[in-house]
């Protein structure tokens, strides 16, 4: 009875092994569709490089999250470089621009200095004659001016103590 009903079976549904693989499965044909069949431990090498890839893809996602904050970190630094530069050519053409105000500055210095010299001979000097005019003179040399601004507070700080 057995036998009959496997026999009905297998001729209801028409099913005949096309070609044997090598690696241990069979494409069958049933009901005119060819399909593959294979052995457990193929299943679970199956199964076993499903999970594989999707760790992998998985992974790969990760990787790719972690490129694009770099690739905008990227982005980030090289606008902080550019912000550096335009504050370096800033520096520099206000360096450039000092120098030239320093050296424009010099030469009006230099120049009044002149001026002043020149202009020194057009003072007239007095003309001190006798006791008097040699006193105004003598006040009005250098050493009696030092004397006068550093030698008299010295003398009077050493008076009052």
């Amino acid at each position: 009875m057995l036998a009959l009903t496997l026999t009905c079976c297998a001729t209801s549904f028409s099913q005949r092994i096309v070609e044997t693989l090598p690696d241990d499965s069979f494409i069958v044909e049933i009901a005119g569709k060819e399909y593959r069949a294979i052995n457990a431990a193929k299943v679970r090498e199956i199964q076993k490089a499903k999970i594989d890839l999707d760790t992998a893809q998985r992974i790969n996602s990760e990787k790719d999250k972690a490129i694009e904050i770099q690739a905008q970190e990227i982005a980030l630094l090289k606008k902080d470089v550019e912000i550096v530069n335009l504050k370096a050519q800033s520096f520099e053409a206000d360096f450039k621009r000092s120098r030239e105000d320093a050296a424009r500055n010099l030469s009006l210095f230099e120049s009044e200095r002149a001026l002043r010299v020149e202009a020194s001979g057009f003072i007239p000097k007095g003309n001190a004659h006798g006791f008097w005019g040699h006193v105004l003179d003598a006040l009005n040399s250098q050493p009696a001016q030092v004397a006068f601004k550093v030698g008299l507070p010295i003398f009077t700080a050493m008076r009052c103590q």
